[in-house]
């Protein structure tokens, strides 16, 4: 009788940690889905803004990348501080943008398979 008690205990244990392990593995992987999403409309918007040349847009620019991590587009950066917002300078950095995205697109594919994931973007 005590026996099937202990055990009784220990399997409630082991299903409270179990399920707190559960929680905390999806919890991580929602937090990171929707920064990924959130990334993803920022360089969006970016360039949006980039492609046109209106008034305030070097603000606006400048905005946008202080959110997103300061590692991300260190050519785009560099020409922000330059002074420039959009043109010929920030289109041949047309290639960090699509490696930021891409960076997010595969974090965002955990499920799937790297092969199928570049099948789907065209590479």
């Amino acid at each position: 009788m005590v026996w099937a008690a202990i055990a009784g205990v220990v399997l409630a244990v082991i299903a409270i940690a179990f399920a707190a392990v559960t929680f905390y593995v999806s919890n991580a992987a929602l937090v990171r889905e929707r920064r990924n999403v959130f990334e993803l409309g920022l360089l969006a918007q970016l360039l949006d803004i980039s492609g046109h040349s209106n008034p305030g847009s070097h603000e606006v620019v400048r905005g946008l990348l202080r959110m997103l991590p300061p590692d991300d587009l260190p050519g785009v950066r560099r020409e922000i501080e330059r002074g420039a917002v959009s043109g010929p300078t920030l289109e041949a950095l047309l290639g960090e943008f699509n490696e930021a995205v891409d960076r997010r697109l595969e974090a965002g594919q955990c499920g799937r398979s790297r092969r199928r994931a570049r099948r789907r973007s065209g590479q």
